[in-house]
């Protein structure tokens, strides 16, 4: 009975050690393999620029690498400039098009991102060479927002942002020129979707012409957010069986539960054997007692 008790504290020691090293070591394992190949991934994916620099020049807006249009106002006499774009990613090449040549009113330069895995991601900068042709805007707002004070001088461009919880939107766009005599065109305020969108301003008389132009960034209203959140909270179910397929895929996780499970059987197996030896001995002692008897 010794013997039997030994055995089964040494299977015991040996069954738990093995499915906590499965559990432990499979998991921490799994994590790391994951961590690393998500990296790994997001690097050879990665075709954003880290920066971007005309000579002599300044961007509008600032740079920012999730921004891909720019502007810059060039003096008539250009022809040419220096662009500095270097990518997030090490592996990631760039190339620059349509910065020598620049013969028309409105030029545009081109840099190209391109990643280890060959994905391609473009940034454009519009270079405009504007004259004072004395025909400009006096006054310009975008759904009640005054604009007026970000076009002075040269300065025909600017950014507005938007937020909305529609898939598409019409804006409101209201443009006051300086001469009576210019008429106004509005270009791209209708069917704004999320993201970047380009609004064009022309103003034309019988001598000149002068374009202004508003990057219109169109933003998730955070509303429209939270209404997904709760949606994506009542799915309840589908979240469920994502984590039990997400689960059982995972090699590492499947082996410690079966190593448990197999653990589970072996001690309900052992008990019922040392129960069934129990009681065999029990019968034993039982027929002893009535042979004596006799």
């Amino acid at each position: 009975m010794k013997k039997i008790n030994i055995i089964v504290i040494s299977i015991f020691i040996i069954l738990f050690s093995i499915s906590t090293y499965h559990i432990s070591y499979g998991a921490n394992e799994t994590y790391l393999t994951n961590e690393t190949t998500d990296n790994l991934k997001s690097e050879k994916e990665n075709n954003y620029l880290q920066s971007l620099l005309v000579e002599d020049y300044e961007l509008y807006p600032e740079f920012n690498k999730n921004i891909l249009t720019y502007y810059i106002v060039l003096s008539p006499d250009a022809k040419s400039v220096n662009v500095t774009a270097n990518a997030e990613s090490e592996k990631a090449k760039t190339k620059i098009t349509g910065n020598t040549n620049l013969n028309k009113t409105e030029n545009t330069i081109k840099i190209m991102v391109t990643a280890e895995n060959k994905t391609t991601r473009t940034y454009n900068i519009i270079a405009t060479k504007q004259e004072d042709n004395g025909l400009s805007l006096t006054s310009l707002s975008i759904e009640g927002n005054d604009l007026s004070n970000e076009l002075d001088g040269f300065n025909h461009y600017c950014t507005f942002n938007y937020k909305t919880n529609k898939d598409t939107v019409d804006l409101e766009v209201k443009a006051i020129a300086n001469q009576d005599d210019a008429t106004i065109e509005i270009v791209g305020d209708r069917g704004l979707k999320t993201g970047e969108n380009l609004i064009t301003i022309i103003l034309k008389n019988e001598k000149n012409t002068s374009v202004y132009e508003v990057l219109v960034n169109i933003n998730a209203d955070d509303t429209k957010a939270v209404q997904a959140t709760e949606v994506k909270n009542d799915d309840f179910w589908n979240n469920f069986k994502e984590s039990v397929t997400n689960f059982f895929q995972d090699v590492y996780k499947v082996i410690a539960l079966l190593c448990v499970i197999a653990f589970i059987l072996i001690i309900l197996i052992i008990s019922a054997i040392i129960k069934l030896v129990k009681s065999k001995k029990a019968d034993k002692n039982r027929e002893r007692l009535r042979k004596r008897v006799k």
